[in-house]
């Protein structure tokens, strides 16, 4: 278990309150638009590590989309996995939606809702949450997310989503993946650490599954955004520096602008995600991501 993770990830009874007992495939929705965002959560991958890893997916999808290598995360709270997670999920810094540590995790401020239920309620989405952590379960708990699931191992996260999308169930998907947080807190957050490096290259073997199942689905059109939620320094993480705070974001599929992004920060997935899916983003929704890579 990761030390700086306060949910007990054990904690299996807590399943049934989070939407983790949520087995079945749901049927694919009728009438849905025609417009699918995969977001793929890394969680624990420094943005440093990931460039000297070998990640042929990710490289294809970076030199396809848009990318940046030098995203920040959000800057007003520590660097870990809650303050983290609710930024990108909601495109605000961590003193706007209020969750600025693992402890105090919990659901999204009703003024700051997560993309997936803008998507729910703005264009009639369907969403989907797969994750390896418990505690991301706690940003997603309101009903306005749609169905959440925990599943106790990357693998098993990589299945489940596959299919999900290739049965069509969904618009919208998060999956996260938690295996590169592991392998920093054992062995080390570095591009020179061998195991670190390796799991980074599993989750690219990973998302390439997931990436050639959307790719078979040709009468659709899919945005896939791809990011962290801190990096890290020696075993651990939270401390605000440039180890800790920079991360990646890739922004890849339909109608994405190829090039570089200046000045990301991994809270541009909410917005950037909402607008491809038609919504026009409000200034009174008061983000602190912006769209980035779409025309």
């Amino acid at each position: 278990m990761r030390p700086s993770h306060c949910v007990l990830a054990a904690a299996v009874s807590l399943l049934a309150a989070c939407g983790g007992a949520d087995e079945s495939t749901p049927e694919p929705t009728t009438g849905a638009p025609a417009r699918r965002v995969l977001v793929v959560g890394i969680d624990g991958a420094r943005a440093d590590a990931v460039v000297a890893a070998d990640t042929p997916t990710l490289d294809r999808l970076a030199a396809e989309g848009a990318y940046s290598f030098q995203a920040s995360t959000q800057l007003t709270a520590v660097a870990v996995s809650s303050p983290g997670w609710a930024s990108v999920l909601t495109g605000v810094e961590a003193d706007k939606h209020g969750t600025l540590d693992n402890a105090t995790a919990s659901g999204p401020s009703a003024a700051y809702p997560t993309f997936l239920a803008r998507a729910r309620s703005g264009v009639g989405a369907s969403t989907q949450v797969v994750a390896n952590w418990l505690g991301l379960l706690t940003l997603v708990e309101d009903e306005a997310e749609g169905p959440a699931i925990w599943y106790p191992s990357d693998t098993t996260v990589t299945a489940r989503t596959l299919e999900l999308i290739v049965g069509g169930a969904r618009d919208v998907y998060f999956a996260h993946f938690d295996d590169v947080d592991h392998a920093g807190h054992t062995y080390g957050f570095d591009p020179g650490v061998p195991e670190y490096i390796a799991a980074i290259e599993e989750k690219d073997a990973e998302l390439a599954e997931l990436v050639a199942a959307i790719e078979a689905r040709t009468d659709e059109e899919w945005l896939v955004l791809v990011t962290s939620d801190h990096g890290g320094e020696g075993t651990d993480h939270g401390a605000q520096n440039a180890a800790n705070q920079t991360v990646f974001l890739v922004a890849w599929g339909a109608g994405v602008v190829p090039g570089e992004l200046p000045a990301a920060t991994h809270m541009d997935t909410a917005p950037t995600a909402l607008a491809f899916l038609g919504l026009e983003i409000s200034p009174a929704w008061d983000l602190d991501g912006e769209v980035v890579g779409l025309p």
